[in-house]
């Protein structure tokens, strides 16, 4: 039967955040004596419009963040949307890193990487990324276009996207 649960931080808010937070789980596990809570199962973290879900989820009360197992799906409407394995992030889910992701801009731009770094609820950095519009080919095939780039930095309070050792392919090809 799932479980809520209401964070220890600071009285049911994300230290520094002031938004109270939901953990919905199948199972919720609290050590007091570590200083951590432990969800697992079907995992749902909720802070004012952004939810997190996994299949387990830690949470340090001393250091404020939080360490999400996969797959998981982190809803953010100023962010987007991002699909991964693995994240560890701040409680408030703006600053961290996730690994083997998927992030969805706009529901159109679609930014692949093995790792993406949050920080300063303002920037998003892709390394080893690949950005396209095109859906996922049928087989693993390579998009119809793509830009592979070193590195991607989103900047959301600018509303822009720089791109470092970029090129543009088509067909899997440059």
């Amino acid at each position: 039967v799932p479980q809520a649960q209401t964070a220890p931080a600071s009285g049911g808010a994300v230290a520094g955040t002031g938004q109270p937070v939901s953990l919905v789980a199948d199972s919720v596990s609290v050590d007091a004596e570590a200083g951590t809570v432990t969800a697992s199962g079907n995992v749902e973290v909720l802070q004012g419009d952004r939810v997190l879900r996994a299949e387990r989820i830690v949470y340090w009360d001393a250091e404020n963040r939080i360490r999400a197992e996969g797959p998981l799906l982190l809803t953010d409407p100023a962010f987007g949307v991002v699909e991964a394995e693995a994240a560890e992030l701040d409680a408030g889910l703006t600053e961290g890193l996730i690994r083997s992701a998927r992030l969805l801009l706009a529901g159109e731009l679609q930014l692949a990487a093995g790792e993406i770094r949050r920080a300063e609820d303002r920037y998003t950095v892709l390394h080893s990324a690949i950005a396209s519009t095109c859906e996922v080919c049928p087989g693993g095939g390579p998009p119809i276009w793509a830009v592979r780039a070193q590195r991607v930095i989103r900047d959301e309070e600018e509303q822009k996207i720089y791109l470092r050792n970029a090129r543009f392919e088509v067909f899997g090809l440059p």
